[in-house]
C-alpha cells in the first residue's frame, strides 16, 4: 500500500509533531518516475528536496577521463537534495531512479521555510546524515 505524504513524513521525521508533519505535507507534492529518470543532474542548479516514498535511486559522480563513479544508493524513507538547497550550490552528483519510484518533493522556497519554522527538521536531517 502506498504511503501518504503524512505517513512518509512520520516515518522520516519521527520527532516532528503530527501538526507539523501535516503542515509539511501541504507544501509537498508526490510524483512518480520511471526507471532511468535523472532526478538531479551533477553541476546543475536545481531547486527540489526529495524524500523517496517508493523505489530506489543511484547516486553517481563524473570523474576525470569520463569515468562515472557510483557513490551510493538510497531507498524508501531516505532523502536527498538538501545540501544543494542549503548551500545554494549546483548539484554535486547525479541521482537516477533504478526502479520505478515515487518521490515526495519540496521546492526550495518551502524547504527553506520549513527549516526556519521547524528547526527539528534540520536536526533530524543532521542526525540521518
Amino acid at each position: 500500500m502506498a504511503l501518504t505524504p503524512s505517513q512518509l513524513l512520520k516515518q522520516v521525521f519521527p520527532y516532528l509533531p503530527p501538526d507539523e508533519q501535516a503542515a509539511i505535507a501541504t507544501v509537498s507534492r508526490m510524483k512518480s518516475y520511471p526507471v532511468g529518470h535523472a532526478l538531479c543532474n551533477e553541476g546543475e542548479i536545481e531547486h527540489v528536496f526529495y524524500i523517496i516514498a517508493e523505489g530506489e535511486v543511484e547516486i553517481t559522480q563524473n570523474m576525470e577521463r569520463g569515468e562515472v563513479r557510483v557513490l551510493g544508493r538510497r531507498k524508501s524513507g531516505d532523502f536527498f537534495g538538501e545540501v544543494a538547497l542549503i548551500e545554494n550550490k549546483p548539484r554535486s552528483a547525479t541521482v537516477t531512479t533504478t526502479t520505478p519510484g515515487r518521490m515526495l518533493e519540496i521546492d526550495r522556497e518551502n524547504f527553506n521555510g520549513l527549516l526556519h519554522t521547524y528547526p527539528v527538521v534540520a536536526l533530524s536531517m543532521i542526525r540521518r546524515l
